[in-house]
């Protein structure tokens, strides 16, 4: 059962080591409430072929691994969980969260009820839909750029033939 656990709370949990006994407390948390576990990387092991993006629908799927369907464990570890992610979850944090998000910069934000946590899943999915929304704006406005650096070329180049077309025919005369 430590195996599991441990393996749910690795490194596909988290990028940052300070998070990780406050995400072992929280699984710990929900495990002691009988809550499911409801994370994320437990329903993408479940995909076959995962395209990255993780949709309602996924979440509703019932597979052995999707936590958001069932109770308790899942019936096999979804990772190799290292050093750390173990003793994360011998000797987690003390606190009462319940639930945790991503923030984006491979650290978390933890709530203590459903309403906190809802809040912050919207507003870092808000913080990650406008960054990706700038991303896209930023390849669009460099395609834009590239496209204009291309004609002024054009255009420069059209200019040194002409000279050259003019140059020729006063050379011939």
């Amino acid at each position: 059962r430590l195996w599991k656990t441990a393996a749910i709370n690795g490194l596909s949990e988290t990028g940052t080591d300070s998070d990780r006994p406050l995400i072992a407390a929280v699984f710990h948390n929900r495990l002691k409430r009988r809550m499911r576990l409801d994370s994320d990387p437990t329903v993408i092991y479940g995909i076959k072929n995962f395209d990255g993006n993780l949709t309602r629908k996924h979440l509703r799927t019932p597979t052995p691994y999707n936590t958001y369907r069932r109770y308790g464990l899942p019936p096999s570890p979804i990772s190799n969980p290292g050093r750390a992610s173990l003793h994360s979850v011998l000797y987690p944090a003390e606190n009462k969260y319940l639930y945790f998000v991503a923030r984006g910069d491979g650290s978390s934000e933890f709530s203590r009820t459903l309403s906190e946590h809802n809040k912050a899943v919207w507003k870092y999915q808000k913080i990650r839909k406008n960054r990706q929304a700038m991303q896209r704006k930023r390849k669009k406005a460099s395609s834009s750029k590239l496209w204009i650096s291309i004609l002024a070329q054009i255009a420069c180049i059209k200019i040194i033939l002409d000279m050259i077309m003019n140059v020729s025919r006063n050379s011939v005369l």
